[in-house]
């Protein structure tokens, strides 16, 4: 679980400025984004599905060099852009009969419009109820945050 600053967000066409020369090693992942409707504390896993809205992919941008440097993940990872999100929202209803757990959803990571990744939201470490639980019982869920 890593925290981003608000204004690494940005759209999924924007470009992505290099934060030279603060950094000289940038990664890059494609994320399932999880959109919040209803927000919520101290939510269990089995009720995960009435906090959820539904579903984006994020690129999450992480400066490699920035992360070792400072030994922690906050910096590296929340340069202004570092977070391009969309381009669209699929409410959770249109994806199998309103899961609030999407499986085998596939995600594709393009630089420059060429494919350098490909995965599957399968390969998750966390389910989504995972997640709702696991952060909300430190942090109040508010409608329209995004849990990647």
């Amino acid at each position: 679980i890593f925290t981003k600053s608000t204004s690494s967000v940005c759209g999924p066409d924007n470009a992505v400025a290099h934060p030279s020369p603060a950094s000289s090693k940038m990664d890059y992942e494609g994320e399932l984004g999880v959109v919040i409707g209803v927000g919520g504390k101290d939510i269990p896993k089995e009720d995960a599905g009435k906090h959820v809205f539904g579903y984006t992919i994020v690129n999450d941008l992480t400066a490699r060099d920035v992360q070792k440097a400072h030994q922690q993940w906050f910096l590296g990872k929340s340069f202004d852009g570092f977070s391009p999100i969309g381009p669209c929202i699929i409410p959770k209803a249109e994806l199998s009969g309103g899961a609030a757990d999407p499986r085998a959803l596939s995600i594709v990571t393009r630089v420059n419009g060429e494919v350098r990744q490909t995965g599957s939201t399968s390969d998750m470490i966390r389910d989504v109820g995972d997640l709702v639980e696991c952060i909300s019982s430190c942090v109040t869920l508010r409608p329209g945050g995004v849990l990647v």
